[in-house]
């Protein structure tokens, strides 16, 4: 399929595909000088959608890719690799909704604070 038909099916932009290509994530075939792009292709960006969606970064994503074409997409390197990626980054996760849990707590805070002393200072003011 052209490029046109690829990125609707994906649900992604051409340049998004040119760049991964450059990245060498995505491989299509060539037919008569022109790229042609196959299921195969479509289900490696749906895989690379999905890593993005973990939060996975794109050099993270190629060290998967390499690792699968070199290797075999069962291989225990391969496993292993996406095994190490994918802790790491749940370990960012739990340290970011850590964050983000201690950010909210000072926020609600601050917030019931602020509203006290409105209330008080709504009290105070004489009525006309």
């Amino acid at each position: 399929m052209k490029i046109s038909e690829f990125i609707k099916h994906a649900g992604t932009t051409r340049d998004t595909v040119r760049h991964y290509e450059m990245l060498g994530l995505i491989k299509p075939e060539w037919v008569q000088g022109r790229r042609d792009y196959t299921d195969k292709q479509l289900s490696d960006m749906d895989a690379i959608m999905e890593m993005k969606s973990m939060g996975l970064e794109l050099k993270e994503i190629q060290m998967i890719v390499s690792l699968k074409s070199e290797r075999g997409c069962g291989s225990g390197a391969l496993i292993e690799g996406v095994i190490n990626k994918l802790t790491d980054q749940f370990t960012a996760l739990l340290r970011e909704e850590e964050r983000l849990r201690q950010s909210r707590q000072a926020i609600e805070a601050v917030l019931h604070e602020l509203r006290s002393l409105h209330a008080q200072n709504a009290k105070e003011q004489p009525t006309p």
